[in-house]
C-alpha cells in the first residue's frame, strides 16, 4: 500500500505493509534512492510479522523537496513523524548508507522513540571526506546523458545474481526523480561528525554490511563505538544485496531483532 502524508514540511510518500503491532520496522533509503529500493524485502518483512514503513525522504522519490537546506537531524525528525503517523511510536529503524546516517541520528536524538537500530553500510567518514560531501554540488546533465549512462552501467553490474536490468531501471528512475535535490542528503551527513552520535546510542544496535560494499571498512570501525553493538559481515554479498538475496538479508535482521526484543513480563504469581 502507498500513502501520502501531509506534514508541515510538505507531502511525504510512504510504502506500508503488514500490521506488526509493537514490531514496526522503519526503512530509510540511501541517496539517490527512494522507498522503491526496499521493494524486494518489504513483503518478506511483512510476512515475518512486522508493520513495515518505508518513506521517501524529502527530496527523493515521490516526496516533496524541502524548502530549505535540510540537516541530518531534520531528516531524522521527519522519519520519526512518519513512524508516529502510522502508530509506530517505538519502531525498529533500519537505514542504508545515507539512510543509515539518518537512522543513527534518529537513535541518538530520539532514544525513547525507537526500540533499536540497524545500520547497513554507515558513512562513518573522516573529516576530510565529510567536507567533500558537505560541499557536493547540484548535478548537471549533458546532452548525451553521460552521467545517466554511467549510473545505468554501474547499477546493472551491481546485481551479481539478480536482475541487472530491473536494478538499473529502478536506480535510474530514482536518480531522475530527485533531480536537483540529489545532493541534499549527502550534504546533511557531511556536516555531522558521526562518532559522537555512535557513542550516544543506547538501544540495541546491529551494524551489517557485505565485503563488496564501499562502506564496509567504515561500518566495521563504527561497530566498535556502540556499546553492546553486534556486527555482521556477509562475505559473499553484492552491492545489490536486497535484490540478489532478499531472504538472507531479512533473515539476518529478523534474527537480530529476535535476540534483542524486550523479554515478556511474567504473569505467574509465586514460585
Amino acid at each position: 500500500m502507498r500513502r501520502y502524508l501531509d506534514l508541515p514540511t510538505g507531502q511525504v510518500h510512504v510504502r506500508v505493509a503488514g500490521s506488526g503491532g509493537e514490531d514496526s520496522l522503519l526503512l530509510l533509503h540511501r541517496v539517490t534512492s527512494s522507498s522503491w529500493f526496499w521493494d524486494p524485502v518489504i513483503p518478506l518483512f511483512a510476512r515475518e510479522g512486522y508493520q513495515v514503513i518505508a518513506p521517501d525522504l524529502p527530496g527523493y522519490g515521490l516526496s516533496d523537496s524541502p524548502a530549505e537546506e535540510p540537516t541530518l537531524e531534520w531528516y531524522a525528525d521527519i522519519a520519526r513523524r512518519v513512524a508516529e503517523a502510522f502508530g509506530a511510536l517505538t519502531p525498529w529503524v533500519l537505514g542504508n548508507h545515507t539512510g543509515a546516517s539518518v537512522a543513527l541520528q534518529y537513535a541518538a536524538s530520539f532514544s525513547d522513540a525507537l526500540r533499536g537500530v540497524i545500520l547497513w553500510g554507515l558513512p562513518f567518514y573522516p573529516a576530510e571526506t565529510r567536507v567533500r560531501f558537505a560541499q557536493e554540488a547540484e548535478p548537471t546533465y549533458d546532452p548525451e546523458g553521460v552521467d545517466i549512462a554511467h549510473w545505468w552501467k554501474w547499477n546493472y553490474s551491481s546485481a551479481g545474481r539478480g536482475d541487472g536490468q530491473a536494478v538499473a531501471t529502478r536506480a535510474v528512475g530514482e536518480l531522475m526523480l530527485c533531480g536537483r535535490a540529489r545532493p541534499l542528503g549527502h550534504r546533511a551527513l557531511g556536516r555531522v561528525d558521526h562518532e559522537p552520535l555512535l557513542r550516544r546510542v543506547t538501544k540495541p544496535t546491529l551494524l551489517i554490511d557485505h565485503a563488496r560494499d564501499v562502506l564496509v571498512e567504515e561500518t566495521r570501525r563504527a561497530s566498535a563505538l556502540v556499546k553492546g553493538a553486534e556486527y555482521v559481515e556477509l562475505a559473499d554479498g553484492t552491492p545489490a544485496l536486497t535484490d540478489d538475496d532478499p531472504s538472507r538479508f531479512v533473515s539476518e535482521v529478523h534474527s537480530f531483532i529476535g535476540r534483542r526484543r524486550r523479554p515478556m513480563q511474567s504473569t505467574s504469581v509465586g514460585g
